[in-house]
């Protein structure tokens, strides 16, 4: 008898379709990381962080920007030094670069080598083998491989706008950055201290600047001990001591020791190209300074503290508030309000205390606040007041000179 053989039947298996980008070489077999990848080309950035305005194209880099700059948790320690991360790959590179002196990634045409992917490949995208720059500024000779770097440029070089303006001084600065830099010499968390001396400053930048002030030649103050290498700051702090002021007004007598201070007298008292508030009549030289300061009378308050109740009208202003969260803030025990900054918070307890720190230089009226008892110089003693041109009333107020002037237009309408 013949015998059967039972053949199996094998069955067939499908590849997978690969998913290719429309816009490089990229592929994929999964769809989920090609729709990753076009958010690349596209710039579509959906997962954003909650408390400040990082956003992201994978929820995965989100969880690490949040971990890295929100929270104080890093349980990678090097066994070396006192670096800590919050990802093993971090420390990973780490100890390759500082401690082994590892570089795996070197480029094919020169020695250049480094312990980090992103590097190696700038290094082959500015044109260090080609010299290819097609990225031309159309007001001076600069040429770069990149688009936004030359967006960059003509903004920081042939451009005069500075939409980023400080709430506490007459700052402004062209990027977010510099602002946050900025602030953070309005408060009293200096991390970054000297060696050598008991100088420490909020931003690392400055504190490499001091360090030159002792490997140079530095001007140093006989009064109190300061020293720089900058003439001009150096110039400005001899003046506190001196009590010298150097910038004086086109218009009257006054002088003050810093620039900003005559622009803004200029602004208060001669309405020099001004914008003028209609509820307080307080004036800016710049529009946007105006705009912001209005926000302020209304009851309009869209950004709001996410850690307490606070709420502002200006967003710059949440964001000095948020300082208070993140560095050692002054807090009042008897209401619970804390801030950075030791004017205000002096002030503030002068509420609760009644004490009154500002005096009259004619007479024994006292206050709280320097700006009320300039009120009542102005409006006792004549000292620095608003002189009407038609009848020659004076006052100590500008929204009453306002007042005054809109009852002679009234007058002059009737007649």
């Amino acid at each position: 008898m013949a015998t059967q053989v039972k053949v199996k039947k094998i069955k067939s298996v499908k590849r997978k379709k690969r998913h290719t980008c429309p816009h490089c070489e990229y592929n994929t077999l999964l769809c989920c990381n090609m729709k990753q990848h076009i958010r690349i080309h596209t710039g579509v950035k959906p997962y954003k962080c909650r408390q400040c305005e990082y956003a992201a194209i994978t929820s995965s880099a989100l969880k690490k920007h949040t971990i890295a700059k929100h929270t104080n948790i890093r349980p990678y320690r090097c066994q070396h030094c006192d670096f800590t991360s919050a990802w093993p790959g971090a420390l990973k590179r780490h100890v390759l670069a500082k401690h082994r002196g590892e570089r795996p990634y070197r480029c094919d045409q020169c020695d250049f080598a480094t312990a980090w992917k992103y590097p190696l490949q700038r290094h082959h995208t500015m044109a260090r083998h080609t010299g290819e720059r097609p990225f031309l500024c159309g007001h001076c000779g600069f040429s770069t491989t990149k688009k936004r770097h030359l967006a960059n440029h003509i903004w920081a070089k042939h451009s005069d706008e500075k939409p980023f303006h400080c709430e506490l001084c007459d700052y402004s600065g062209k990027t977010r950055d510099q602002l946050a830099k900025h602030v953070r010499r309005h408060s009293n968390y200096r991390p970054h201290a000297c060696s050598r001396c008991d100088c420490s400053s909020p931003i690392k930048q400055d504190l490499q600047v001091h360090l030159l002030t002792h490997m140079m030649n530095s001007l140093s103050c006989t009064v109190c001990g300061y020293s720089t290498i900058d003439k001009s700051r150096f110039k400005r702090h001899i003046a506190r001591h001196t009590g010298e002021k150097l910038h004086k007004c086109e218009f009257c007598d006054f002088s003050a020791a810093y620039k900003s201070r005559v622009k803004r007298h200029m602004a208060n008292r001669h309405a020099i190209e001004t914008h003028r508030c209609e509820v307080c009549g307080y004036s800016f030289l710049a529009e946007r300074n105006y705009h912001l300061h209005v926000r302020r009378h209304s009851n309009y308050r869209p950004h709001a503290c996410s850690r307490c109740d606070c709420s502002s009208p200006i967003k710059q202003d949440l964001q000095v508030h948020l300082l208070t969260h993140m560095m050692n803030s002054l807090s009042c025990t008897v209401c619970g309000y804390s801030t950075i900054d030791k004017s205000r918070f002096k002030r503030h307890i002068a509420r609760h205390t009644g004490e009154k720190l500002h005096k009259c230089e004619f007479c024994d009226f006292s206050a709280a606040y320097k700006s009320r008892v300039k009120r009542h110089m102005a409006n006792r003693h004549a000292i620095e007041t608003h002189r009407c041109e038609v009848c020659g009333y004076c006052t100590g107020q500008m929204p009453d000179l306002i007042q005054h002037i809109a009852a002679h237009a009234s007058n002059t309408v009737t007649d």
